[in-house]
């Protein structure tokens, strides 16, 4: 059977949230025709989960100092704001991707995965060259981060804030075209997500990342459509 590492800073679980959902269901589907490994934070408490997947739990890294005082996160969210060079969502997860690198090393040599995939943006990093070996790797951005902030900036009037998520999304835009053609597959939720990504990848005649679209999907044994109500 093909081996899959499957590395997630939100552990899968059929009673979480969407993000988790999601995953559960189709971890739990690959598991089916393939020897999946998971990677991340612990504690993964859903049984189907630990059914499915080799799971290894690493531990969450400590607040850093920063998110621990007031002043010092708002200083570093404006010089992130303003002069970083990689969006919210990635910066976010600076101390996870630090957190998860030993142990996805350790995993590359002892499991020696066929398929690598990382979930959301805030993972795509960990992809480096010395990394790469044999593996295809594949990374799933369960929101686009672009259109994300954008569509959040449509929503504010004007202002500082407008202005913060502008800047999120264009540096956001430049993340997705350096990222996703490194990658073997890049897997999204939307076809607009999807158009999105492949006309940015484009841009600069950068390699056509390889965009596949998996929709969220119904669970219609536990959710069953109500019947529309009668004309009138």
């Amino acid at each position: 059977m093909p081996k899959v590492l499957w590395v997630t800073p939100y552990p899968p679980d059929v009673g979480g949230g969407g993000g988790q959902i999601r995953q559960a269901h189709l971890l739990a589907s690959l598991a089916g025709v393939a020897r999946v490994r998971l990677l991340t934070p612990g504690p993964v408490v859903d049984d189907l989960i630990r059914r499915s997947a080799e799971v290894v739990e690493v531990a969450p890294p400590s607040p850093p100092w920063r998110e621990r005082h007031r002043w010092g996160r708002r200083v570093t969210d404006v010089v992130n704001a303003t002069m970083g060079h990689q969006p919210i969502e990635v910066r976010a997860q600076r101390e996870m991707r630090a957190s998860m690198a030993g142990p996805l090393d350790a995993a590359l040599v002892d499991f020696a995965p066929d398929v690598v995939l990382l979930e959301y943006a805030g993972l795509a990093p960990l992809l480096t060259p010395p990394r790469r070996g044999r593996a295809r790797w594949a990374v799933t951005l369960h929101n686009l981060p672009s259109r994300m902030a954008a569509q959040q900036a449509a929503l504010v009037a004007s202002g500082r804030k407008r202005w913060l998520l502008e800047r999120d999304a264009r540096v956001a835009s430049a993340f997705e075209r350096r990222s996703a053609p490194r990658f073997d597959a890049v897997i999204v939720c939307t076809d607009q997500d999807a158009d999105a990504l492949r006309g940015a990848s484009s841009v600069g005649g950068a390699a056509e990342a390889r965009v596949v679209v998996i929709g969220n999907g119904v669970d219609l044994d536990r959710f069953r459509p109500s019947p529309l109500p009668p004309d009138g």
